[in-house]
């Protein structure tokens, strides 16, 4: 009897049935390695935002965006407001880089009342930045250099 190459349905069969089981752990775990990584790089961005504002009121005596202005930052580089270089002016009076595309949004606000609010949250709000499907995270800067994560 001639002997054939090649490789018989039943170690095709095993070979199909390893990488299944591969594939149904893998995609679970890269979801919380995405997870993980796009929370970590918020609270570095928050840190990084909380302590430019904290240099820049030493400096001015006020809050970067002025009193009663939102800045936003979408993912996609989209601003408002709009006919500025919000970005340009964040990095030169917060001494702070806003990375594009990463999926998240960084909202800056100035109450006017002494309080800045810093909220950064996922792109559509429906990837969660950590555990517990929390999707944003918000921190108020006051004038005398209190932070309180919300």
């Amino acid at each position: 009897m001639r002997r054939r190459d090649g490789f018989t349905l039943l170690e095709l069969m095993v070979t199909v049935l390893i990488l299944g089981i591969l594939s149904a752990t893998a995609i679970p775990l890269y979801h919380t390695w995405t997870q993980r990584a796009y929370g970590t790089e918020a609270s570095l961005m928050m840190k990084q935002i909380i302590d430019g504002e904290v240099l820049y009121f030493l400096e001015h005596d006020d809050f970067f965006p002025g009193a009663g202005e939102v800045w936003i930052i979408n993912a996609d580089g989209t601003t408002t407001p709009n006919n500025i270089d919000v970005l340009g002016k964040i990095k030169e009076a917060l001494k702070v880089q806003i990375p594009l595309g990463h999926h998240l949004q960084y909202d800056l606000s100035n109450t006017g009342t002494g309080l800045l609010v810093v909220t950064i949250s996922s792109e559509n709000l429906s990837f969660p930045l950590f555990k517990g499907g929390v999707t944003t995270l918000t921190a108020g800067l006051d004038t005398e250099g209190k932070v309180e994560y919300y």
